[in-house]
């Protein structure tokens, strides 16, 4: 959710607005006129909603800049500085962002020229992942093939204090060929992998680590990372 103040808006972040809220000629209309017609409609809607009393209808909590009930097929002005992204970039690259200790969210985009040149030099080709692991005992290394229509992977990695980078590679026959790489990205260390002793001995902590990873049925969401936690508290717990 979004609090907007409404007199800090720029005359074109208010045409945008005014535009979703199906306020007619806005574009017509100054900045001090935008601002009076779009309390009106806020002051008219709280005073409809119950329990709410004095509110501020200069500052609104919506899900964007305005809570859109025009016609969908209606065409408005562009929010200011925001543009749609693109399907397809124009540059081959790749990149990667921890999701947790065991999990990175990997991204990627093969230009169209660039695929074009592959199709014609090699014909038929693979495309594969190439994850480099580099950890307290070395460095490990495995690939994961991807489609052309691929764009996006999570890929597991192993718990250490270690680094990874990711690499987008071309394989033809027994030869590989570097397309892009990612930066190199620290790898998350899980504190309570090891230190399992610190959950059973205080009940704020182990109450504060299982708030985030429990539904709202009281069950524990799956994952390795957790298992291998519970484990791990479990023979701590068995030898007090």
């Amino acid at each position: 959710m979004v609090l907007i103040k409404i007199d800090s808006l720029s005359q074109k972040e208010l045409e945008y607005i005014a535009g979703q809220e199906g306020i007619e000629d806005f574009d017509t209309l100054s900045r001090d006129e935008l601002i009076e017609v779009l309390k009106d409609i806020y002051e008219d809607e709280d005073s409809d909603t119950p329990n709410v009393t004095g509110e501020n209808v200069n500052k609104r909590y919506v899900a964007g800049l305005s809570d859109y009930r025009g016609d969908v097929d209606e065409n408005v002005p562009s929010l200011p500085g925001v543009e749609d992204l693109p399907l397809l970039y124009p540059e081959t690259s790749v990149h990667i962002l921890s999701k947790n200790a065991s999990w990175l969210y990997c991204y990627w985009s093969v230009a169209p020229s660039d695929l074009d040149q592959y199709d014609q030099k090699f014909g038929q080709y693979e495309l594969l992942l190439s994850v480099n692991v580099t950890g307290n005992t070395g460095i490990e290394k495995y690939e994961i093939e991807i489609g052309r229509e691929d764009s996006e992977w999570n890929i597991n990695v192993p718990h250490t204090n270690g680094s990874v980078k990711v690499c987008l590679m071309l394989r033809k026959g027994d030869a590989a060929y570097l397309l892009a790489e990612s930066e190199t990205l620290p790898l998350v260390d899980c504190y309570w992998l090891n230190n399992p002793v610190r959950i059973p001995a205080d009940e704020g902590i182990f109450r504060r680590f299982l708030a985030p990873i429990t539904n709202r049925d009281g069950y524990l969401i799956p994952s390795e990372i957790v298992e291998e936690i519970i484990n791990n508290v479990s023979k701590e717990v068995e030898k007090i």
